[in-house]
């Protein structure tokens, strides 16, 4: 049994998707979240997870059991988990970062990008096989922050897609 009974921090997508690995349930969705104590859409909009070992009939009223809330896959907010018939994960991503950094003049191109499921008895960790989409040490350290302590106060009565130049003329 999981014992993390907190579901805060993150804006989650009405949308959640759940999938079964090994004997555990993955739920997963976007969240919007960079670790500027910002929002911002083009910058961060990530695909999170957690594991439980049972399925809540609304995990927005219901608190738990949730395992530790993880950052999944940089720029998969909207990732749609598959599995192709070779047994092999991937995720839909969008390369924002990478598109302008290129350059490129479209920034919402679609990739696939290769993860994998480390399964133990009691939790499911994610191997993002790009280095490019994987969550850094920041990334993951600002999310544990989210979960504990809720959104930053920068946060609050704003749209999710609100980009930080915008707070600052607010602010």
């Amino acid at each position: 049994m999981l014992n993390n009974n907190h579901y805060k921090g993150l804006k989650t997508s009405a949308l959640l998707r759940v999938l079964c690995v090994g004997f555990l349930l993955l739920v997963s969705g976007k969240v919007w979240a960079d670790n500027t104590d910002k929002l911002s859409l083009l910058k961060a909009h990530n695909q999170a997870f957690n594991a439980l070992d049972e399925l809540v009939r609304d995990p927005f009223i219901k608190k738990g059991p949730y395992g530790k809330r993880r950052m999944m896959v940089k720029n998969a907010g909207h990732g749609n988990l598959v599995q192709d018939p070779y047994g092999k994960w991937w995720v839909t991503a969008f390369d924002h970062e990478y598109v302008k950094q290129a350059g490129g003049k479209n920034r919402w191109n679609l990739w696939l990008v290769p993860i994998e499921f480390e399964i133990s008895q009691s939790d499911v960790a994610v191997k993002v096989l790009d280095a490019r989409f994987s969550p850094t040490a920041q990334d993951l350290q600002f999310v544990d922050k989210l979960a504990m302590e809720g959104k930053p106060t920068a946060w609050h009565n704003q749209s999710p897609w609100t980009l930080p130049e915008q707070l600052q003329k607010k602010q």
